[in-house]
């Protein structure tokens, strides 16, 4: 009996082990970022950590990342004179966990814009994590995973998705 349910399950087995292999994403190139720790303070800590990686991508990295408290107690991150509110006084702390990403993820791929890579994100909350892809890698991973939450994105502050499905960017 043992024999018959291994030849019908076998090969089943075997297409299944051929799919997880053809993943197309490398996970041991997946960098981890958390996004309550982006929206705590931790955008230019993690630029930093990113910098000598940016290199092997672009010559020349913005130099700076600067986080803040404004005079009415908004967190704000400057990066090349662009500035990126991550939460205000006035709202609530958990926005930082959609603004911080945002703000990291666009600051990484300013610095990328004359390169065939991007910093794409894979997970949300204290899953968050980012990879470097190509264009072409990153439609592949897309059409590979059929769970939405499981494809690579580029984060945005637009609702409802917030680039989960609306990034077709690359």
């Amino acid at each position: 009996m043992n024999a018959f349910i291994e030849m019908i399950v076998g090969p089943w087995r075997a297409a299944s082990r051929a799919a997880e292999n053809s993943d197309p994403l490398d996970y041991d190139q997946l960098l981890h970022f958390d996004a309550e720790e982006l929206a705590e303070g931790g955008i230019a800590q993690a630029y930093e950590r990113l910098k000598p990686m940016l290199r092997m991508f672009t010559a020349s990295p913005l130099k700076e990342v600067h986080e803040y408290t404004d005079a009415d107690g908004s967190a704000l991150v400057e990066s090349d004179g662009k500035k990126y509110e991550i939460w205000r006084q006035d709202s609530a702390r958990g926005d930082g966990w959609l603004t911080a990403p945002n703000a990291f993820f666009s600051i990484i791929n300013a610095n990328l814009l004359d390169t065939e890579y991007r910093l794409y994100a894979l997970y949300t909350g204290n899953d968050l994590s980012g990879i470097f892809l190509t264009g072409d890698q990153f439609r592949a991973a897309k059409a590979f995973h059929a769970k939405p939450l499981n494809r690579p994105y580029i984060p945005s502050l637009d609702p409802p998705s917030y680039g989960f499905e609306s990034s077709d960017a690359g």
